[in-house]
């Protein structure tokens, strides 16, 4: 296994474990009616930070790039019609959640409270979904199309994308 998938699939077990978490909070709301702004503002942003800045966008300005560019057109298919549009679905249930959050927050109406838990759950529910199809059939196909060369450019482009990232949360 490569480097890249290795944190790529590290980087699911911590998206995994946080809609573990994040599915609780909304129980509370939908049970003991518990809203607490600053819990899903935190959620919000490490959705926006992590999982999709640092995960998502990595897999498409470097793996799904190059898979597009060098393992045909299955995996074109793969990735423009797959997982990009499912990262694009993420995108939208988080701008929606967020939508939903301030207005409730402002003033708690009982659709937005749906509109939370519609989206949020949706979110949770997508990523699962994405994460298993990425672990199981995107990343092995990766690895059985991409060589060992292309792998190693890959590597070192993730490696100077991820000292990006740290660099710009550090400033």
């Amino acid at each position: 296994m490569y480097n890249i998938i290795k944190n790529l699939e590290d980087e699911h077990i911590r998206i995994l474990a946080f809609i573990d978490n994040f599915e609780e909070i909304l129980i509370s709301l939908m049970e003991k009616d518990e809203f607490y702004l600053e819990l899903y503002n935190t959620a919000i942003t490490f959705v926006r930070e992590f999982a999709d800045k640092r995960h998502h966008q990595g897999e498409e300005q470097i793996l799904f790039r190059y898979m597009i560019d060098h393992a045909g057109s299955a995996a074109e298919k793969l990735v423009r019609q797959g997982m990009l549009v499912e990262h694009d679905q993420a995108r939208f249930y988080i701008k929606e959640l967020e939508s939903a959050v301030h207005r409730y927050h402002e003033n708690p109406q009982l659709i937005d409270k749906l509109a939370i838990l519609s989206y949020a759950k949706s979110y949770c529910d997508l990523l699962r979904r994405h994460i298993e199809k990425e672990n199981e059939v995107v990343y092995p196909f990766a690895e059985r199309t991409l060589s060992k060369e292309l792998f190693e450019e890959i590597e070192k482009e993730d490696k100077a994308y991820q000292i990006l990232l740290d660099s710009q949360n550090n400033e």
